[in-house]
């Protein structure tokens, strides 16, 4: 067996027992309660990775919080939208995840689209990828997706190109 295919294999185990262990007793309420409860010291970010993207199935979006209590989610606007930032980088194979931070005091937000742009030589290509997160105001939360790769040697930059999210109803 190949080191990527032991890899594969490796990720498909966290996984399985991701979504296995959610049907037994003291299951996870939201996505980050998902992602501490099966996030264990010394895994490798691979498996983290695997982790996260299994918690984001089983809670997509608005994890965590009722329809009751929260208004539609709605573009942010231009100052909002300011108020996000972070980090990001391609982590492995084509996988690209960062962590953003939510700088609004009202709005958790629900979904990003993330401009990457990928530069080889002289040549840019960018491409909008877009993902559900949930991320509560003035908080940080992960973000993670699959992209299109470039040649060996290109370097990637990204940028957040919209965001939608809601305020709690009073």
């Amino acid at each position: 067996m190949t080191l990527p295919d032991m890899q594969i294999c490796r990720l498909v185990l966290v996984a399985s027992v991701v979504l296995s262990a959610a049907a037994c007793g003291s299951e996870p309420r939201n996505y980050d309660d998902c992602v501490l409860k099966y996030v264990k010291a010394g895994m490798d970010r691979a498996a983290v990775v695997a982790v996260m993207r299994s918690c984001r199935e089983k809670f997509p979006e608005g994890t965590g919080t009722t329809a009751s209590s929260q208004s539609e989610a709605r573009r942010l606007s231009p100052d909002e939208l300011a108020r996000l930032d972070g980090r990001a980088g391609l982590s492995y194979g084509t996988h690209y995840s960062g962590t953003l931070h939510n700088g609004n005091v009202d709005i958790t937000v629900s979904k990003v689209q993330i401009a990457v742009t990928t530069k080889v030589g002289g040549t840019s290509t960018s491409k909008l990828y877009t993902t559900v997160v949930h991320i509560p105001p003035q908080s940080a939360g992960t973000f993670a997706f699959e992209i299109v790769v470039g040649d060996q040697g290109a370097s990637y930059s990204w940028s957040i190109a919209s965001a939608e999210g809601f305020q709690k109803k009073p």
